[in-house]
């Protein structure tokens, strides 16, 4: 299994971590409780007493989607202690724990994704064209052109038959090289990202323009880049070429030599074992193909020499798209078979996770490519034809949101989906550029999330302050002064409940799954309403979270304090429960009917 909760990356604004005593924001990861700077593990960050730093640095996410049904991590019993223990520092702490996880986990389930995706709806747009009419539009009016002639172009660039995108960004976020080949010619678009411009580089239906090295492209089927080097699979010549993407992101007309051809995989074809080569990708150091007719999957360095030959899946599975994330060096195949669709994680060709989930597919409706978000670990990104599905690791079987033509605010479009390419920036949102038959389309998607929370930034004592020490005795004045730090926590969060989140299903719909409310747009977050009942925020006497003077310290009297301790912890997850504007039924994959 792949551990999601306990290897993370994302972007904090702030309040979460601090770095040599200043505020740190930016990227960060986290490996096993320990915080980092960046996405590896050289620079260590210090911890803020939060509740956000708690879900980060803890085994908790913020995951929450429509329809997720709550449930606190410890029931009663694995709170309380048996009668017949031993009180013990060591016991009364795990309680204490165990006690204060819920409050963490109630915190986490106050934040859901936000389901209105793309984050910035107005999309930045590069139409179909001539070279002379190539430019960056906002739906209909031209933002800019950049307009030249390419020594290498051979042909008018055509967005209409594009079959996958790839994108190449210069060290400073400026200079780009956009691929976007069709089955028979490979294209490369290229500009500045800061001036706003973007023109032709090279579209040509060659190999090499080499002399004397002249082979036209059979079948471009994809291409994968890992930000040094372009590899392009081509499953008619039964070939994977690769090119330096440095002569294309340099802005320099000296570098233009580096556009050639670099190497070949595939001229002996049974040493190479590239046969009808379909899905390429690729991680930091190798390239990953898929066969369509032996079905083998093969891993090569990125000097095309073999490290992993293997088929992976079973003959009855049929593969639909591949993807691999870098951060977590995991494989991802979507495979279909007479038992539904199933994802599947391979860590050097070993599988690490495997799961069946509800996938459905429209009419002529494609898988084309796996994407994951280069700026929050839990998140990726599945392309077909027709949608882009932004789904998340920790729970396969939830979609965040659906992309389509309306959400983008598309107009005057038919075509399909081609590819979807992100890129990493310094900012909290993924660079997207999403591929179309008749146009592309540039997305800053923020991955963002809505809160029922009044102030999201809770100070509280984080677990390492909460404990009874080695030192200290088991009696009532111990026991309080760490019952009271737990109980602050949750008071904190308590006061901070704003209301539920609020969605609407448009049009009930007892027949429509989970998936399809979604894509038919019939669930539909609304935003939340405020609180219907504050009688939880109520606390008639508070004396009855504590050990009174008098009484004896004893299982029952500690589990008389962490009952009503936990009660109110009830009280607030029926608080975070979603309410339903329409409320409607839907399918599960059985069929059986479980209300949202």
């Amino acid at each position: 299994m792949v551990d999601y909760k306990n290897k993370k990356f994302a972007y904090t604004s702030g309040d979460t971590f601090t770095l040599t005593g200043t505020n740190y924001t930016g990227y960060f990861n986290v490996l096993s409780g320990d915080s980092y700077v960046g996405l590896d593990q050289l620079v260590k960050l210090e911890n803020i007493s939060n509740y956000r730093n708690d879900v980060y640095t803890g085994s908790l996410l913020f995951d929450r989607t429509l329809g997720d049904i709550l449930s606190l991590p410890y029931s009663l019993t694995d709170v309380c202690i048996n009668s017949n223990e031993f009180i013990t520092a060591d016991r009364f702490n795990d309680a204490l724990k165990r006690i204060n996880d819920n409050n963490i986990y109630l915190y986490s389930r106050c934040f859901i994704y936000n389901g209105n995706s793309p984050s910035y709806t107005t999309a930045t747009i590069c139409l179909t064209g001539e070279s002379s009419s190539l430019g960056w539009f906002t739906n209909t009016q031209v933002v800019s052109t950049y307009n030249f002639e390419d020594a290498f172009k051979t042909n008018p660039y055509n967005l209409q038959n594009v079959v996958d995108v790839e994108i190449v960004i210069d060290s400073n976020d400026d200079y780009f090289a956009l691929f976007t080949p069709t089955s028979t010619e490979l294209i490369v678009l290229t500009g500045s990202l800061v001036a706003n411009t973007i023109g032709v580089a090279l579209s040509t239906q060659f190999v090499s323009d080499k002399v004397n090295e002249i082979l036209s492209f059979g079948k471009i089927t994809s291409i994968t880049s890992n930000n040094t080097d372009l590899f392009v699979c081509d499953q008619q010549n039964n070939l994977i070429y690769k090119y330096s993407v440095e002569g294309f992101i340099a802005n320099d007309p000296g570098f233009a030599s580096k556009r050639f051809i670099l190497e070949t995989l595939g001229t002996n074809i049974s040493k190479s074992g590239v046969k009808r080569p379909k899905f390429i990708t690729s991680s930091d150091d190798s390239v990953i193909v898929y066969n369509e007719q032996s079905k083998f999957f093969v891993e090569y360095d990125n000097n095309f020499n073999v490290r992993n030959v293997s088929k992976l899946l079973s003959s009855r599975e049929q593969v639909l798209c591949i993807g691999y994330s870098r951060f977590y060096n995991n494989l991802c195949i979507l495979s279909t078979s007479s038992k539904g669709k199933t994802i599947s994680f391979y860590n050097n060709f070993k599988l690490v996770q495997q799961q069946n989930i509800i996938f459905e597919l429209g009419a002529d409706e494609l898988p084309l490519k796996i994407v994951f978000s280069r700026n929050d670990s839990n998140i990726f990104y599945i392309i077909t034809t027709q949608f882009i599905y932004k789904k998340i690791l920790s729970n396969l079987g939830k979609t965040i949101s659906v992309f389509n033509d309306d959400r983008m605010n598309i107009v005057n479009t038919s075509g399909k989906f081609t590819g979807l390419t992100i890129h990493p920036t310094s900012n909290n949102y993924d660079l997207m550029f999403i591929g179309k038959q008749d146009r592309l389309i540039f997305v800053n998607e923020q991955n963002s999330f809505n809160t029922v929370l009044r102030g999201d930034n809770i100070v509280n004592y984080d677990i390492t302050s909460i404990n009874i020490k080695q030192d200290e005795y088991i009696q009532s004045n111990y026991i309080n002064k760490e019952i009271y730090k737990v109980l602050s926590n949750l008071f904190k969060l308590k006061n901070q409940y704003l209301g539920r989140f609020l969605v609407e299903y448009t049009t009930p719909n007892n027949n429509l799954t989970y998936q399809q409310s979604l894509l038919s747009e019939n669930l539909v977050y609304k935003g939340y309403t405020y609180l219907d009942d504050y009688n939880f925020l109520n606390i008639d006497n508070i004396n009855d979270f504590y050990i009174h003077e008098n009484e004896k310290v004893t299982a029952s009297v500690i589990n008389r304090c962490i009952k009503n301790i936990y009660n109110l912890q009830l009280a607030m997850l029926q608080q975070s429960t979603q309410k339903n504007k329409t409320l409607v039924q839907y399918l599960t994959t059985g069929g059986t009917l479980v209300v949202s």
